[in-house]
């Protein structure tokens, strides 16, 4: 069942893996959201400009830079609330993806309504992960293997 308010919320999922982007789609459709996708960094830039949207849900690792870059940039542009979504469930990722301004930070594997959840309290502006005392998003993310 749809929760009433969800149906208004319009959301840009930025994520690069097509069969995570398009299960994401499909399942928050169901759940009442409208969503453009967006596939890299700047796809990404590109539909946030030309897109109404209330929540940016976005991977962490993209073809052509981070959820981080993505972000950082956008909120110079204007107010953006936005959930971290990443296969990596580390620490240092949870403290930059805080700094970076994400409200909140979903493994994904989580159970899908964590994401529900985590989407609707950053459209109510508030955030779960906690800011570090000092911290920075890196120039570039090391590699992973």
């Amino acid at each position: 069942m749809v929760p009433p308010d969800v149906c208004r919320l319009k959301l840009l999922v930025v994520e690069d893996h097509a069969a995570t982007a398009g299960g994401m789609k499909t399942y928050l459709g169901l759940m009442g959201y409208t969503v453009e996708l967006a596939g890299s960094v700047a796809a990404g830039r590109e539909l946030a400009r030309t897109t109404e949207f209330d929540v940016l849900v976005c991977d962490i690792h993209l073809p052509d830079g981070t959820g981080w870059d993505l972000l950082t940039s956008l909120r110079q542009e204007q107010p953006v609330r936005a959930v971290a979504f990443s296969a990596y469930d580390e620490p240092d990722y949870h403290a930059l993806s805080a700094a970076a301004g994400f409200l909140d930070y979903i493994v994904k594997g989580s159970p899908p309504e964590l994401l529900v959840e985590a989407i609707e309290r950053a459209a109510a502006g508030m955030a779960v992960v906690e800011k570090p005392p000092v911290a920075s998003v890196p120039e570039k993310v090391p590699p992973t293997s």
